[in-house]
């Protein structure tokens, strides 16, 4: 019983980047193969390649390429937003700390706190070093957090995001550790990333809010041993 089939090198697969690779161009060939009543792929060998750029000269026995991987799907594995023109990926767009450092707002968040320690004949107080506050954040673009007795609202945060990331409120930049803010009433973040932008809402204040609901909630006792 004769058969038929097509040879293609899978990097010449249609690609928007230059080489075709293991994406969904790969599956649809498979599909045309099958609608054409093919019955082979014939491949060219899928190492590592080495001088002139050969298949044939391959490094390892047992190493795949990496020209053949599929950069949309690893822009959603590995958590990036956008390709650029095929020579990395870019970050996307996102804060992933927001805190406020005593060193950077002094006389405005505390150093130290009163911590209830419980012992086998009572409770007493103790004193307890802070350097910074840490905000909660949360799923639906929003950042709070409790900080207390805060009274003066001109704060200077510290974030983290990743490298080439840039931060603006109002169109104005803001560094980390640097760019002050007023936090009396929430404060819109705007994080881009090449074509990727969110904006991220951030609240704090003497008081504990819950970033879903937006209403107060008591206060937890802190207490130590």
């Amino acid at each position: 019983m004769k058969t038929s089939g097509i040879l293609l090198p899978i990097f010449s697969l249609p690609s928007d980047y230059g080489i075709g690779c293991f994406s969904k161009e790969a599956y649809k060939f498979v599909d045309f193969l099958e609608e054409a009543g093919q019955k082979y792929w014939q491949i060219l060998p899928l190492g590592t390649i080495g001088a002139g750029n050969s298949p044939y000269l391959s490094f390892s026995s047992f190493a795949g390429s990496a020209y053949y991987i599929d950069l949309e799907q690893l822009r959603e594995e590995a958590n990036y937003t956008e390709i650029t023109d095929g020579t990395g990926l870019t970050p996307r767009a996102g804060i992933s700390s927001f805190k406020f450092e005593v060193a950077n707002n002094a006389g405005k968040i505390l150093g130290t706190k009163l911590v209830a320690c419980e012992l086998t004949n009572g409770v007493t107080t103790t004193t307890s070093p802070v350097t910074e506050e840490v905000l909660n954040i949360g799923e639906d673009n929003t950042i709070s957090g409790c900080i207390p007795y805060l009274y003066d609202f001109n704060l200077v945060p510290t974030f983290d995001v990743a490298e080439g990331v840039k931060v603006t409120v109002n169109g104005v930049e803001q560094k980390s550790g640097v760019t002050a803010q007023n936090f009396s009433k929430p404060v819109t973040y705007t994080v881009t990333s090449g074509r990727s932008l969110q904006c991220v809402s951030v609240r704090c204040g003497d008081e504990c809010w819950s970033h879903k609901s937006g209403r107060k909630r008591a206060k937890p006792p802190v207490r130590g041993r």
